[in-house]
């Protein structure tokens, strides 16, 4: 079994507090996009995870812990082989780890025909990452709580955008980002909801609600995120958003045509830089 393992921009993401059990209340909308990581499923007696990337190769990998979760919960002894071929970049606020998990939930539950339903995968994959819920079901949806309560919104048009990513990386980066996170960043969620509710309607994107939390302390621990955001400026890229806890940035451009000639522009300046559109599923069994 061959899965795609899609990932997704924040259209929006709004604090609204800090928990007392340390976590944040946040609301967000998420959208998948045709950037993705492909896995490969098949029977063992055990369990196993190969990649592409052998660094990831360890029981931290969320594919590994999805697996055994899996296992577990289900009590069966069942096991696979599993490969995963990665694409997505890696700690980039784009839910490369957590759609893997979500990716191997939903196949293995069909490989050992287990009959879950996807809201019994969800609830299961909250246990892993507050993301995973949501590529259990993929498309377009609003999280709240900690992220992991998704409501399905309808599908929008199909959007061309650049992703643009930093090749910094830093460990525990989200929990880092929200360290630096305070009450001057807290809103009420105001525009992640109006931004539901046009896109239940049908409507058009609204830029002006598509806030992002971090943006106020992302540059403090990327500083090249500026002069990323400068040079998609320059190359026609207006309202550039940040995707999650960064460092990844999008732009919606017009058509794939235009987004080419941003594409290598930008990669032309050292920049990496993705030409990707929206897609309205989850993972893609192919």
């Amino acid at each position: 079994m061959r899965a795609k393992s899609y990932a997704k921009i924040n259209l929006a993401l709004e604090i609204i507090d800090k928990r007392r059990d340390g976590y944040h209340e946040i609301k967000t909308i998420l959208q998948a996009i045709d950037v993705h990581d492909d896995l490969w499923f098949s029977p063992s007696g055990g369990l196993s995870v190969t990649c592409s990337q052998p660094e990831l190769e360890n029981p931290g990998n969320l594919v590994w812990k999805a697996a055994r979760l899996l296992q577990e919960q289900m009590d069966i002894a069942q096991g696979a082989r599993i490969h995963l071929d990665k694409r997505i970049p890696i700690s980039s606020g784009l839910g490369g780890g957590s759609s893997n998990a979500a990716a191997t939930l939903v196949c293995l539950n069909e490989m050992w025909c287990l009959g879950l339903e996807r809201s019994a995968l969800a609830e299961m994959g909250a246990l892993i990452g507050s993301d995973v819920p949501y590529f259990v079901y993929g498309g377009t949806a609003l999280g709240i709580n900690k992220g992991e309560l998704i409501s399905q919104l309808p599908s929008i048009d199909r959007q061309w955008l650049i992703v643009v990513n930093s090749a910094t990386s830093i460990a525990a980066k989200t929990q880092h980002l929200y360290s630096k996170i305070g009450p001057r960043s807290y809103t009420t969620g105001q525009s992640v909801l109006s931004l539901a509710k046009t896109i239940s309607l049908h409507k058009s994107l609204r830029e002006d609600y598509m806030v992002n939390a971090f943006e106020s302390v992302v540059d403090q621990v990327f500083p090249e995120i500026a002069w990323h955001r400068q040079l998609m400026l320059e190359h026609g890229l207006n309202n550039v958003h940040l995707s999650g806890a960064g460092p990844a940035m999008f732009a919606f451009v017009d058509n794939p045509e235009i987004g080419l000639l941003a594409e290598k522009a930008l990669r032309g300046d050292g920049v990496s830089a993705i030409l990707c559109s929206t897609v309205d599923h989850g993972c893609e069994q192919v």
